[in-house]
């Protein structure tokens, strides 16, 4: 999967908590040149605390590299039946961001959240990751 960053003016991410329940959380752990490590890439998905299989999921993505002076984010949402709703929520907030994905995560699960994740710290310059979640 390769990500393209679109734009550096996205900013529209929000921590939900605590009008909802965080549910899942992915952050990138990146090895800098220097030795040192940094977070480029933090998403998070909300439920409302009292949700159904129907509810909503809420989505935030945050963007931030110190070295490529990269600092973007997003929001997304998913709603319905029969599909991965926060692979869905974090796609759409991905995009909210100003990042084009070669390939859809919506509904795809966590392994394709991971590769999106992957991506974009490659398009950041980080070759050597670990998503904790």
């Amino acid at each position: 999967m390769q990500a393209v960053i679109k734009s550096q003016k996205n900013q529209n991410a929000r921590d939900l908590r605590p009008e909802k329940e965080l549910v899942k959380r992915f952050v990138a752990v990146a090895l800098c040149p220097d030795g040192s490590f940094t977070e480029p890439v933090d998403a998070r998905v909300y439920m409302s605390r009292s949700a159904n299989g129907a509810s909503p999921v809420y989505a935030s993505v945050w963007i931030n590299d110190r070295a490529s002076n990269t600092h973007i984010s997003g929001r997304g949402m998913s709603s319905g039946y029969g599909f991965d709703k926060p692979s869905a929520a974090i796609g759409s907030a991905i995009e909210s961001a100003g990042i084009e994905l070669s390939e859809q995560i919506e509904g795809r699960g966590d392994s394709a959240v991971r590769d999106a994740i992957t991506a974009i710290c490659a398009a950041l310059g980080y070759s050597n990751i670990h998503i904790i979640n």
